[in-house]
């Protein structure tokens, strides 16, 4: 009889220990699906160009630069954020959105004849079709290169791994067996 109460004492042990990882991973599910898109403050902005010399104008003399770096999107557009490239200017931000408090921003990631620029964009400037193709995750916000996001802060990086729910639930299934 001891050893049988004994036995069902561990039973309700690990059974609390399931219901209370249950419950963890029942608020952490919560926050995961809160909307973040409101969320968006800062992006990558920047430019992966080719500088030529202009002096030479051969092959041989062109450098890749590379300019990215994550900003708050109300400061993206100060002038010293404006990037030189040979001929070509880039600037980022809109000032006229900036002032505005209520701006939700999207970060952009475009490429143009071999570049590639990355921006914070008004969300009412940006494409109409992205947040279709940002639920989608065959395009996750991409229609051919063009990509644009406002799921969270730096979400036009190269590449986004994000690790499922099923795995982090199973894997805590299994910790709570053992």
């Amino acid at each position: 009889g001891v050893q049988r109460a004994g036995g069902m004492m561990q039973l309700l042990a690990t059974h609390g220990k399931m219901q209370s990882i249950t419950s963890l991973l029942c608020i952490l599910y919560f926050f995961l699906l809160i909307d973040k898109g409101s969320c968006t403050r800062k992006c990558y902005i920047g430019v992966n160009d080719y500088y030529n010399d202009p002096v030479t104008l051969t092959m041989y003399d062109q450098e890749e630069v590379v300019t990215f770096k994550l900003i708050d999107c109300n400061k993206a557009h100060y002038p010293k954020e404006i990037v030189q490239v040979n001929e070509r200017r880039y600037e980022f931000g809109d000032e006229a959105a900036a002032k505005n408090p209520n701006t939700h921003w999207v970060c952009s990631k475009v490429p143009s004849n071999g570049r590639q620029k990355k921006d914070c964009v008004p969300k009412n400037k940006a494409p109409e079709w992205y947040p279709h193709l940002l639920e989608n995750v065959d395009y996750q916000g991409c229609n051919g290169g063009v990509c644009y996001c406002d799921n969270e802060d730096g979400c036009n990086t190269a590449t986004h791994i994000s690790i499922g729910l099923i795995p982090v639930l199973v894997l805590a299934a299994i910790y709570a067996i053992v």
